[in-house]
């Protein structure tokens, strides 16, 4: 069974508890945060094993324990993150399930390394909202082996902004905080600070979560959700005024649309970078 027959089949452990899309993300998310591959852990007390080792009434419960633990340990990316429904709110053998699809699914596919890995909740993201409701839309998701060829010819140097307008499910920035790691160890690639744009709710919250998983400083990043071709991206300066911000780089898979789009755009309320990260 392919990646994306076994997506369909996660999604499908929740629907009769709706929020598919929020169920199956918060599983797979806390299964890679105790994969080796990630530099982050998980929450102490909240691994994967620990999680697949409890009885299965318990397990509801056990599981909204270990996503208000990460809600806790990383408050300021993962507020608001898919927060519909609980796992309390699923029979016991439906989460057995799920949790034993969600092992096959993190499984599958070549050379699982970071970069390869980023796309498991890229793939569900795709998988939830559809492929001819995502082409409609003009949305198509940046595959690893193209973020993986784009990071290459980048190189953002210490200290830089690096922008991703249409960042998606965040395939783009992962392979970038991958590569400047890969390039200038650990400690310089840390002060890179990547920022990241996104219309769609959904696609932004899964950014946010994989970005967490790349273990880049927690002040090093921040994702919007918000229309990058009609709001500005602004910080306040010494002096408490907003400034446009300007970019080193920025990374583009560009917006395909569906050709409707129609221009000049009225320009919309600015984006603010919280002051933690300027």
């Amino acid at each position: 069974m392919g990646k994306d027959q076994l997506a369909v089949k996660l999604l499908g452990c929740f629907a009769s508890a709706g929020n598919q899309l929020e169920h199956a993300a918060w599983l797979v998310f806390l299964h890679e945060l105790s994969h080796p591959e990630w530099p982050v852990g998980p929450p102490p007390g909240h691994s994967w094993e620990e999680i697949t080792a409890t009885a299965d009434g318990e397990l509801g419960a056990r599981l909204d324990a270990a996503v208000a633990a990460c809600r806790r340990r990383w408050p300021l990316q993962l507020e608001g993150v898919l927060e519909a429904g609980t796992f309390a709110d699923t029979r016991s053998h439906e989460l057995r399930r799920a949790l034993e699809t969600t092992e096959k699914y993190a499984r599958i596919g070549p050379g699982r390394g970071p970069m390869e890995r980023s796309e498991l909740l890229g793939t569900l993201t795709m998988t939830s909202s559809g492929n001819w409701g995502r082409q409609a839309r003009g949305e198509f998701y940046t595959p690893a082996n193209v973020a993986d060829l784009i990071e290459r010819v980048i190189t953002p140097q210490p200290g830089e902004w690096v922008l991703e307008p249409t960042c998606g499910t965040g395939q783009l920035l992962c392979a970038a905080i991958a590569g400047a790691r890969r390039r200038l160890g650990p400690h310089l690639a840390g002060t890179i600070t990547y920022v990241g744009v996104e219309l769609s709710a959904a696609a932004a919250q899964i950014a946010r979560m994989q970005l967490v998983l790349t273990g880049h400083p927690e002040d090093g990043y921040w994702i919007f959700r918000g229309d990058s071709l009609r709001q500005a991206v602004v910080g306040r300066d010494r002096e408490g005024d907003l400034r446009t911000l300007e970019w080193d780089v920025v990374l583009a898979n560009p917006p395909f649309g569906n050709g409707k789009l129609a221009l000049p755009l009225e320009a919309g309320e600015p984006l603010e970078i919280p002051e933690r990260v300027l």
